[in-house]
């Protein structure tokens, strides 16, 4: 019975003894994403509110502890050095989210060719919360490194082994989500579309680990200089080239647009699509292949933009998230290398899907986000034709000719009833009242979409200007949970052998006002897109988008790789295409050797132009008749150039109730504090986004305070 108890003893203090082990996490982790978020309220908040994910998040930190202690071999050297990692990760991730919206993310340190680039963040950021916690937790690891014996207890052979496999299957676990799938156990949801949101939600270590595994690209075996130059030298050269007509392109993208009259069962009490299906009896259109279903607009841009594949990348991957950290040729390039203003138009926050440093990589000149729209609202987005006036006052704006590609907002998903003030629309059929509801609430915003491509068609018809226009949907919309409303008109049939072009195909229409009647019969890859466009403009294509064209007038469609044999395709023959596409986003670049210009426009800008105070009225102030104005002070007029409806006015760097009015200038009222402290106020505009970023501010004028 003693010796029993002397076991017992001896294992209660071996325990004991290993107990920092598992307390030791929590500390670092705490600190490590009070960093990373920049505020300690923020961090608690994200504990309380995500147990479970932050349990996640702390397996991690101590699956690499024990992977440290196990090569260390000592519990402090194993602390230090992880806290020494965490820390650096820690800080820069929280810097880089302040001034830029995003975190550090895996492919900023993998992929960068300017990684160096990350210590321009690194200015002015300590603050007095930042000092204090940092002290507080360098004070604590201190006295525990010191004070605590355990701390410099050597790990045996036999722990080593244990800390090892543990680190190991937790990894692998939480990497490769096999044998366990720790992710899912833990209610981990991948907000792919918003890294931002992705790394507050799930913690930065799980959000790391989720995003990891899409960053390695294997290089294809074929892939070197000689090869790439061979392939080039091989592509057919387009010699259509018209350099005396330079027609606006005009491609837009319209969020969830399809034509719902394809729907079996179901009958509409007026055409939702009257425009499209007249455009498409005489134009060039047809069906698009999209490689998304539902959501993902993004990887549809991708394709259409530069002639890349969804189809040559990891599956779940997000090229916009994962790959744009440099130039990546695409008809924006393309064409502003031949005299095209170029710009990109998108109905919803600079930073969605990465929209701000993507246009950039693009080539494009300019972007105007929904920060500098009118807020003009329709169900819960920008309204459609809210974004036709923009592209229509681009056009006229600029003195030469324009190359736009424009996103709708207005008929994203949901669908259900009370989406709109009104539907237009009713519905009739064998089918239930929700599917109902949901199709009358969705034709209501087709429609929109269809008067926005009306209303596009008839005033370039109008001025005449040589102008094509691209339309088409990026996917199809996601009718009612489990495909509801496909199912419930019988649409989607089991075993349909033609669901994949059901589930995936959406209308194309190319209508222009200045060549010869013709109409293709389209059936595409929306990765052909943009060399079936440059070929009808006759503008000059490079060998990669010439290689495209060629490919797509044999085999049009690239669908995934298990239904090549159904469309007669060869996988050998689109090897071409697999290095040309790695070449443009992971290797050397050597398509672009022939090309002078760089692919990103270094004058590139948000929104309509730099905004700039011209005057400000009242030049000069009087105090003390300030002060008799009573207590809301007295009103400030700002006038001056590319003033929005968020354009907010700054007094001594303090933000004011804004109006814009009709003329385009800037009001506010100064409070009486302002005049009370102030020898002098500074006037500066500014238009910040949703993360509270300064995406666009104007120059600064000084009144005086007398």
């Amino acid at each position: 019975m003693q010796s029993v108890l002397k076991r017992i003893a001896q294992s209660l203090k071996y325990i004991l003894s290993r107990v920092h082990l598992l307390v030791l996490p929590l500390l670092l982790l705490g600190y490590f994403e009070y960093l990373c978020r920049g505020n300690a309220s923020n961090t608690v908040g994200w504990i309380r509110g995500n147990i479970l994910i932050f349990i996640l998040n702390y397996l991690l930190v101590l699956a690499l502890l024990l992977l440290f202690a196990a090569i260390a071999g000592r519990t402090w050297m194993a602390y230090t050095a992880l806290s020494a990692v965490l820390v650096v990760i820690g800080f820069i991730s929280g810097v880089k989210m302040k001034f830029l919206g995003v975190p550090l993310m895996p492919w900023d340190i993998v992929l960068s060719k300017e990684t160096g680039s990350m210590t321009t963040y690194l200015h002015g950021i300590l603050d007095k919360g930042l000092l204090g916690f940092t002290v507080l937790f360098i004070a604590l690891s201190f006295g525990l490194l010191k004070f605590v014996p355990n701390f410099n207890v050597k790990f045996k052979w036999p722990e080593k082994v244990v800390f090892l496999a543990f680190a190991v299957f937790v990894g692998f676990c939480i990497y490769s989500n096999k044998p366990i799938d720790l992710k899912d156990r833990f209610h981990i949801s991948n907000i792919s579309y918003d890294q931002a949101t992705n790394y507050r939600t799930n913690g930065y270590l799980v959000t790391t680990s989720i995003n990891i595994k899409l960053v390695f690209i294997p290089v294809p075996t074929d892939y070197n200089e000689q090869n790439m130059k061979a392939i080039v030298d091989n592509v057919p050269r387009r010699t259509n080239i018209d350099p005396n007509v330079k027609p606006n392109i005009i491609v837009i993208l319209s969020e969830a647009f399809w034509d719902p009259t394809l729907l079996p069962n179901v009958t509409f009490d007026h055409d939702p699509v009257p425009n499209l299906h007249q455009l498409m009896k005489t134009y060039s259109s047809g069906m698009m292949l999209s490689p998304q279903f539902g959501g993902g607009t993004a990887n549809v841009e991708f394709e259409v933009l530069s002639g890349n594949s969804m189809r040559f990348t990891p599956p779940g991957s997000t090229p916009y998230i994962q790959y744009f950290n440099h130039g990546i040729d695409s008809m924006a390039s393309i064409l502003r290398r031949q005299g095209y203003t170029t710009t990109a138009i998108n109905p919803y926050y600079n930073w969605f899907f990465n929209s701000k440093n993507v246009y950039k990589d693009f080539g494009f000149s300019q972007f105007i986000s929904m920060e500098f729209f009118q807020q003009n609202i329709k169900g819960y987005n920008i309204a459609d034709s809210e974004v036709t006036k923009n592209i229509i006052a681009q056009t006229e704006r600029t003195p030469g000719t324009d190359f736009i590609f424009a996103n709708t907002m207005e008929n994203h998903f949901p669908f259900y009833p009370g989406k709109f003030k009104e539907n237009t629309f009713k519905v009739s059929g064998n089918v239930s009242d929700s599917t109902k509801g949901i199709l009358e609430t969705y034709a209501t915003g087709a429609a929109d979409a269809d008067l926005m491509l009306k209303n596009l068609v008839d005033h370039y018809t109008e001025t005449k200007e040589p102008t094509i226009v691209v339309f088409f949907g990026d996917h199809k919309p996601v009718l009612g949970s489990n495909y509801g409303v496909y199912t419930d008109t019988g649409y989607f049939k089991p075993n349909d052998s033609g669901r994949l072009k059901k589930m995936y195909d959406v209308p194309v229409v190319v209508w222009n006002n200045y060549l010869p009647q013709h109409k293709d019969n389209l059936d595409i890859s929306p990765s052909f897109l943009g060399p079936y466009v440059l070929n009808l403009a006759k503008k000059e294509g490079t060998p990669y988008m010439d290689y495209l064209y060629a490919l797509s007038q044999k085999d049009p469609i690239i669908p995934p790789s298990f239904y090549y044999d159904g469309f007669n395709i060869k996988a050998a023959d689109l090897i071409p295409y697999q290095l040309m596409q790695y070449d443009m986003m992971f290797g050397k670049q050597f398509l672009m050797q022939q090309v002078k210009d760089p692919i990103v426009d270094p004058s590139f800008k948000l929104g309509f132009g730099s905004m700039v105070i011209d005057s400000v009225s009242p030049a000069h102030i009087s105090a003390g008749v300030a002060l008799q104005q009573g207590q809301n002070g007295s009103t400030l007029t700002v006038s001056g150039q590319n003033f929005v409806q968020e354009s907010r006015i700054y007094l001594n760097d303090k933000m004011m109730a804004t109006k814009l009015t009709a003329d385009g200038k800037l009001t506010t009222e100064v409070p009486m504090d302002i005049y009370k402290k102030a020898g002098s106020i500074v006037v500066e505009v500014k238009v910040k986004d949703s993360e509270n970023i300064v995406i666009s501010d104007s120059n600064q004028i000084v009144i005086d305070v007398k």
